[in-house]
């Protein structure tokens, strides 16, 4: 009876505008709103080049809450693009894609820790080091010193 009472004092307390309502903003897709260049100078990939990487990334990334709106794929690996290619610090990255700046650090460590997961995979050695030296130093045209 109590717990009715609370809810019914809030719901007129919220009606009054004593409490605030929470809003979700409507986050565009960069992709659709500039040019090609300008994601290019932004981002420092083409469009395709970042659809391939959402699309290598998004089952890793996507996440079933109930609680919250969570970041959509698209969005974690554009604000890591940017903080990859500028350096700038999480707020002003935030700023500039509507998020705050734990929701960047987050976005950021996922994405980065899966180019390491990938980069482990898909990279491989040569076997013998010392002819890729030797080719090196070929090419470079210094002396060898082994």
């Amino acid at each position: 009876m109590a717990d009715i009472r609370r809810r019914i004092r809030r719901i007129q307390q919220r009606n009054a505008g004593n409490i605030p309502v929470r809003v979700f903003r409507d986050r565009l897709n960069p992709l659709e709103v500039y040019s090609e260049d300008e994601i290019f100078s932004r981002y420092r990939f083409r469009p395709n080049s970042i659809e391939i990487i959402v699309r290598l990334v998004s089952g890793d990334l996507a996440r079933d809450t109930r609680r919250s709106q969570p970041l959509p794929p698209l969005l974690c690996v554009l604000v890591t693009l940017q903080f990859l290619a500028t350096g700038a610090h999480y707020i002003v990255i935030g700023d500039v894609h509507g998020l705050s700046a734990s929701s960047v650090c987050r976005a950021v460590r996922q994405v980065v820790r899966f180019f390491a997961r990938l980069g482990q995979q898909r990279t491989a050695m040569r076997a013998d080091s010392q002819r890729c030296k030797s080719e090196f130093y070929a090419i470079a045209g210094k002396m060898m010193s082994f």
